[in-house]
């Protein structure tokens, strides 16, 4: 069994890189009393899924490797579709309607959907289903 993604990616011949945004993100961790989490600061890896050609099947590789991770080597997986033109990840992933709010506290958070074991945000929540079928 793999110990973790990175090593899996890393023999699979998946390259990735660390941002500086994680070690600024630990060295304000110093605030005062319960707040909620934001941003990235607690993602310990981040795989990229890119193309500059439409239509090759990067929505369907995302949703493929982030579900394996997800079940097969039991990490905590988020799954991030910034696709407004096409968003195919909610149909992929079985997901319909708006997330839900966490309105406690100061700022309400939109709160990801789940299915197969990954969480998910998709610009496809937000959008008229006649939009995403188009």
């Amino acid at each position: 069994m793999w110990r973790c993604a990175a090593d899996w990616l890393s023999a699979t011949g998946w390259r990735f890189a660390t941002t500086a945004a994680h070690g600024a993100a630990r060295q304000q961790q110093h605030h005062v009393g319960p707040q909620k989490k934001l941003g990235l600061k607690d993602v310990q890896h981040i795989v990229a899924i890119t193309s500059a050609k439409g239509g090759v099947g990067k929505s369907t590789t995302a949703v493929n490797v982030a579900v394996a991770m997800a079940t097969r080597l039991g990490l905590r997986v988020g799954l991030l579709d910034a696709d407004i033109h096409g968003p195919s990840i909610p149909t992929l992933m079985n997901l319909k309607g708006k997330p839900a709010l966490d309105k406690a506290g100061s700022q309400a958070l939109m709160l990801p959907k789940e299915n197969y074991r990954v969480k998910t945000m998709s610009f496809g929540f937000f959008l008229e289903h006649s939009l995403i079928t188009s």
